[in-house]
């Protein structure tokens, strides 16, 4: 957050009195493009625009949405999200009016919004999950933040894709392919959550400490180590279900290096 923060101190704009969206602006599109990520794990949805040309030269624009800036970064002095064509789908909808009842609402606006809703009405990702929040209740689906789809075009020639595989001991991370890849992530990621929920149901000091690629780095008291061991074995073995095992290798030591002797 301090170097998203000092971005926006050097090259951002705050927007003019909440009439325009807070931008950063520069020539560097891969430099944007960086940016819109790290914005995103922050919660700051984002739009990359350009290119645009004045006296010779191509810029690109990072509008930010400043309602979420505002919150995640104080940059802005917006708080209230508006994501203009980023509609939540349906099914994400009827979920909520499933769980939400008018209720579970203490504010008049969101009440009508709930009816509006029900009768056909929409909203965005953002405004759901602010209801789900004032609402108190959890999200029986996961919310996500998406652009539709503007143009699809052919260009006219197929390419080959790969990922990199490292021929070392350490690193035992690789795939072929884009879909195997990023299904390996999704894997990670509720194994991450699963093995998270588990330590703090059994009570215990340990806590999950960082993941790099397909490992996950488990710190606590050394008289929880063998218990550990054996949540995080099964928390990851178990994690989805697949016509293959997955099979998962554990490792205690004072340090990363230890572990994996």
């Amino acid at each position: 957050k301090a170097f998203l923060r000092g971005m926006l101190d050097s090259d951002g704009y705050s927007g003019s009195g909440g009439a325009t969206n807070p931008s950063i602006h520069l020539c560097q599109r891969n430099l944007l493009a960086d940016l819109q990520i790290l914005f995103r794990t922050v919660g700051v949805e984002s739009k990359l625009r350009g290119p645009y040309s004045y006296k010779g030269r191509t810029s690109f624009r990072l509008d930010l949405l400043g309602g979420m800036l505002g919150r995640a970064l104080q940059f802005s002095g917006r708080r209230f999200i508006h994501a203009p064509g980023m509609r939540a789908p349906r099914f994400i909808i009827s979920a909520f009016l499933d769980a939400v009842s008018p209720a579970h609402l203490k504010l008049h606006s969101h009440r009508v919004l709930h009816s509006r809703l029900k009768h056909g009405g929409a909203a965005s990702i953002y405004t759901l999950a602010e209801m789900f929040d004032a609402a108190g209740v959890k999200p029986p689906v996961p919310l996500y933040g998406w652009s539709s789809l503007v143009e699809k075009r052919a260009l006219g020639f197929e390419e080959e894709t790969y990922t990199l595989a490292v021929h070392d001991p350490l690193h035992r991370f690789d795939s072929e392919g884009i879909i195997s890849k990023n299904t390996a992530s999704d894997i990670v990621k509720l194994a991450m959550l699963k093995v998270d929920e588990a330590l703090r149901r059994e009570r215990m000091q340990t806590r999950l400490m960082m993941q790099v690629h397909d490992e996950l780095l488990l710190e606590g008291p050394a008289e929880e180590a063998e218990r550990a061991a054996e949540i995080l074995r099964r928390e990851m073995e178990t994690v989805v279900e697949l016509d293959v095992p997955l099979k998962a290798d554990v490792g205690i030591g004072d340090n990363w290096m230890e572990t994996k002797g």
